[in-house]
């Protein structure tokens, strides 16, 4: 074991090289998190397209009813 360990020590580093150069990977990630708020800018008025449509309360939580009780 101490020969492998010794072997693995002298051995010369590899170089590793990228697929591309990092700034490559920081415009994927600001691609990336563009396309996120997007999506999310896209449900800002979601609330406001169904404010016509009215429901009508259920009648044990009208105001005055003296079956519900507040927790």
């Amino acid at each position: 074991m101490f020969a492998t360990v010794v072997n693995v020590l002298a051995a010369e580093p590899v170089e590793h090289s990228m697929p591309m150069p990092p700034w490559g990977f920081a415009l994927i990630a600001a691609a990336f998190f563009i396309l996120l708020g997007l999506i999310v800018f896209s449900y800002r008025d979601v609330n406001n397209r169904h404010h016509d449509e009215v429901v009508p309360p259920l009648p044990e939580l009208a105001a005055g009813s003296e079956t519900h009780q507040g927790h």
